[in-house]
């Protein structure tokens, strides 16, 4: 009802030709309004932290992707930004302007990107 989407994770497992289970992550990003999937995007293999973020106006999705805060444009389905840390990410969170990012892990207390 308030236009927000919703965002989660997918895991794609697949076996190879020797058996072996090899697999991606992907990013969901669905309008609940409309009931449909707008964008799927694979985010790799290495995801560390609790959950996706969404900037406030609906443009940009940070992920917590092993050792840096990865930004997604959700209209492309491009990353836009890749921010190191040295210790895995835990948390993302987009500030309330939506022009930076926090994100939190073991080396520091918070980053601000």
């Amino acid at each position: 009802p308030d236009g927000a989407l919703l965002v989660g994770f997918a895991a794609v497992v697949a076996v190879d030709r020797n058996g072996d289970e090899v697999g991606h992550y992907d990013l969901i990003v669905v309008d609940p309004e409309a009931g449909r999937e707008v964008r799927r995007v694979r985010v790799g293999d290495d995801l560390s932290g609790g959950g996706p973020a969404v900037s406030p106006d609906n443009r940009m999705v940070a992920v917590e992707a092993g050792v840096r805060a990865a930004v997604w444009e959700v209209a492309t389905g491009k990353r836009r930004a890749a921010f190191p840390h040295r210790a895995p990410v835990t948390a993302v969170t987009f500030t309330r302007d939506g022009r930076g990012l926090a994100a939190a892990s073991a080396d520091a207390p918070v980053y601000l990107w």
